[in-house]
């Protein structure tokens, strides 16, 4: 039975005092990635990524995490004459890490063009590794199983490209601009399983975003949201979520049928929802002034996704100074069960800011990354709604 609108407003506005009385979680596992050498992801930050885009820290399985960032390598030599000239100084890293002990189990490097390489974990443990001229496959030990050759090259490392992932890993948008400002863009829709383009390269329009059956979530065209297979026709969503929460980028695919997306509202405020592909909105909810939706995870079996809610403090729009954004709350929603069943809460949890979140792929366990680079791997605790504040 889905949620009622009254029974959707109660749940969200749980009062101070229910929120207050939880108390802080205590980490399953932590490690600081920082003092190993994790960078936090910091290309074109005036740009944020998506929320479907693929970040820096994912869970392979239910006890397995990797954690990637690039690095800069200083050349031992310079090239001799005659010989080739060496084409890039970064390396995508990578940390394997135990969920449960915080033990990391492997490191490995690859060569890369770009800082916005990463990994993708497409299921059974097995992940593949983004960069601008190839996507290569690996299996649980670490043994490289496919490659497919990219067409991106040297205009991916001085132009805008995205990889964008469905909930699961089974689909991968590659997209890039081949214009300033994103005049003009190119896309490729990729089956992760077969390692091979679904969709070929060409206008990406308003771009579009994946699920694991491989229709696609589009704005090609359309006054709302599509969906449909990549070459269409596509379904028109309409706007369940009414014109009061418009989102102000296409909806993000966080479950097998369930999108969740957001925008601004009048008066600093601004909204987040989540709906089914029939159409069928499922909560609808206006955020307190100056707080706002920042990273969106699902977990990979698409059950469970977590949103991360920050507020700005401070700042004058009068003297356009900006504030100090911190992490207001971390809340994990259960899809079937249609109800939030966990919050961590910023200031409880001494979390100011985060640059990793994830969900487990049976969604029992999320993961962040906080501002002091401490990788923290959290047991749900199912309290089933009872939170649903965030604490201050």
């Amino acid at each position: 039975m889905l949620l009622g609108a009254t029974w959707c407003t109660r749940l969200f506005l749980a009062s101070p005092s229910q929120a207050a009385g939880q108390q802080r979680q205590t980490p399953l596992s932590r490690v600081d990635v920082g003092a190993l050498g994790y960078i936090p992801w910091r290309v074109r930050e005036d740009e944020i990524e998506s929320g479907a885009s693929v970040g820096q820290l994912h869970f392979l399985s239910d006890q397995r995490l990797v954690v990637t960032f690039t690095s800069h390598v200083i050349p031992e030599s310079l090239p001799r004459r005659g010989q080739p000239e060496v084409s890039s100084n970064l390396r995508l890293n990578a940390f394997f890490i135990d969920s449960d002990t915080g033990r990391v189990q492997a490191t490995r490097s690859w060569p890369t063009g770009s800082e916005r390489s990463r990994i993708l974990p497409v299921g059974h443990g097995r992940f593949i590794v983004i960069t601008p001229d190839e996507l290569s496959l690996y299996s649980w030990s670490m043994e490289p199983l496919k490659e497919l050759r990219l067409p991106l090259g040297l205009e991916a490392i001085g132009t805008w490209w995205d990889a964008i992932a469905s909930p699961a890993g089974k689909y991968l948008l590659i997209w890039y601009d081949v214009a300033p400002q994103g005049a003009s863009c190119r896309s490729a829709l990729i089956d992760t399983e077969a390692l091979r383009v679904v969709l070929p390269w060409g206008e990406r329009g308003n771009g579009f975003n994946p699920f694991d059956d491989g229709n696609v979530l589009t704005g090609d065209g359309h006054a709302y949201p599509a969906i449909g297979p990549p070459a269409g026709p596509w379904r028109s969503l309409g706007s369940p979520w009414g014109a009061d929460c418009k989102p102000a980028l296409l909806p993000t695919p966080v479950g097998d049928s369930a999108i969740f997306g957001g925008g601004p509202v009048p008066m600093r405020r601004s909204c987040y929802f989540l709906a089914l592909t029939t159409g069928q909105l499922l909560f609808k909810h206006e955020l307190a002034d100056n707080e706002y939706v920042g990273s969106v995870a699902a977990s990979a079996g698409g059950k469970r996704f977590a949103v991360e809610t920050y507020k700005v403090h401070g700042g004058s729009s009068l003297l356009d100074i900006g504030g100090r954004a911190l992490v207001y709350g971390i809340k994990v929603y259960d899809i079937p069960m249609r109800q939030w069943v966990n919050v961590l809460g910023g200031k409880k949890q001494r979390i100011k800011s985060l640059s990793g979140l994830a969900l487990s792929p049976d969604g029992r366990l999320l993961a962040l990354i906080d501002q002091t680079g401490t990788l923290q791997v959290y047991r749900l605790l199912d309290t089933h709604g009872s939170g649903a504040g965030a604490d201050r």
